[in-house]
């Protein structure tokens, strides 16, 4: 899930713009380290970042509020990839998207890239540790920590939205309500 062009306050894009820079150039740096360290891995982010690209265009409709969503599909690339390896892609990915297809948007690229590159996968990531420290490391924790990461996203977009309708109501009332 990614948030629409004009979901947000000026303002507000350009803090999650900024946000964004550092962790897009530790990706890029995690990158090029992987790349020299394994030449072959460009293989796998080229299939990981083309199954992000066609995953996230297809709509799911989302029956009761008549509106469609799609697959959420980094954080369960982020377990093959890694957390790091995964925020360039997603970053491109929006981009082509905003730019070619109207498909979320210029404005909200940094927000969206920080909660679907970086904060939906580290979710995931630290369940997924978690689940296997515990025990519960087979499929039905692996599904549970995909799943719970993909939430996460949702949630925090939410949480974004609700700061961005803060002039219209308290944050914590348009949250409860979205």
């Amino acid at each position: 899930m990614h948030l629409s062009e004009g979901m947000l306050p000026f303002e507000q894009s350009l803090i999650w713009s900024a946000l964004t820079v550092p962790a897009l150039l530790w990706s890029l740096r995690g990158e090029v380290q992987a790349r020299k360290d394994s030449p072959s891995s460009a293989v796998i982010m080229a299939g990981a970042t083309s199954l992000l690209f066609a995953g996230t265009l297809m709509p799911l409709p989302v029956p009761v509020v008549g509106a469609t969503s799609h697959i959420c599909l980094t954080p369960v690339l982020a377990l093959i990839v890694g957390v790091r390896r995964i925020i360039w892609p997603t970053f491109f990915v929006l981009l082509l998207q905003a730019v070619f297809f109207a498909h979320g948007g210029i404005t909200t690229l940094g927000v969206n890239t920080l909660t679907l590159g970086l904060l939906g996968p580290l979710v995931t990531v630290a369940l997924w540790g978690g689940l296997q420290r515990a025990g519960a490391g087979g499929a039905v924790g692996l599904a549970l920590a995909c799943g719970l990461g993909g939430l996460s996203v949702y949630v925090i977009d939410a949480m974004v939205l609700s700061m961005a309708l803060a002039e219209v109501a308290a944050p914590m009332t348009t949250l409860l309500t979205v």
